[in-house]
C-alpha cells in the first residue's frame, strides 16, 4: 500500500513511518515531483518530517477504499 500525502504544498510518498508523538508521526517522505535525473534514472527529493496523524489517517482511508474497489468515481464536466 503506497500512501501519498500533501505536505508543505507538495505531494509526497510515505516511504516509512517512525515514532508517534504529540499527535504527529515522524515520516520518511519522497517527492512525487521534485528530484534530479542521473545516469540510471530519476532520484526523488527525500525528507524526514513530522506529519499530523489526521493526514496519515485520511490518506490510509482513501488508499484502502481505492484498493478495495469501493472508490467513488467523480464525473468532470
Amino acid at each position: 500500500m503506497e500512501l501519498k500525502i500533501k505536505h508543505d504544498g507538495s505531494t509526497w510518498r510515505v516511504l516509512g513511518k517512525g515514532v508517534e508523538r504529540d499527535g504527529k508521526t515522524f515520516c520518511h517522505l519522497a517527492s512525487t515531483t521534485m528530484g534530479r535525473w542521473q545516469r540510471n534514472g530519476f532520484y526523488p527529493t527525500q525528507i524526514n518530517d513530522w506529519v499530523p496523524n489526521e493526514v496519515l489517517a485520511i490518506a490510509e482511508h482513501y488508499t484502502d477504499r481505492a484498493n478495495s474497489g469501493q472508490a467513488a468515481l467523480t464525473a468532470h464536466r
